[in-house]
């Protein structure tokens, strides 16, 4: 068997954040869902939909065993990302796993954090 191809879609206002509590989590949770980051009010979806997947030789189990070319859209935004991939074929199933970095900017994400360095003398 072998991988040809999928598609998921992520709610995007159900983003939860696990690992910040009490009243920062609300605070950054909020924050993400602003027009300041996803602007999930207008963009309730973002998804990545495959339009490759090369199996990589000789792959080591346990480890990628796929190149995955894909679109991912962001806030109507959609652009061509490629990442190694994880996929297991059951009977019944696919289990993908992967861990790809995303240029945030390239999906009008521009928040900024300004820093203000003091020196001491």
């Amino acid at each position: 068997k072998q991988f040809l191809g999928g598609s998921f879609a992520m709610d995007m206002p159900t983003i939860d954040v696990q690992d910040i509590q009490g009243e920062y989590n609300g605070k950054l949770v909020g924050h993400l869902k602003s027009d300041d980051f996803f602007s999930v009010d207008k963009f309730a979806k973002a998804t990545l939909v495959t339009k490759s997947a090369t199996p990589i030789a000789n792959a080591k189990a346990g480890s990628a065993n796929y190149n995955v070319v894909a679109d991912l859209t962001i806030k109507g935004i959609t652009k061509e990302i490629s990442f190694p991939a994880q996929i297991i074929i059951a009977k019944d199933k696919v289990i993908a796993n992967a861990e790809f970095a995303v240029d945030r900017t390239l999906f009008d994400i521009f928040y900024f954090l300004l820093l203000l360095i003091m020196g001491f003398q």
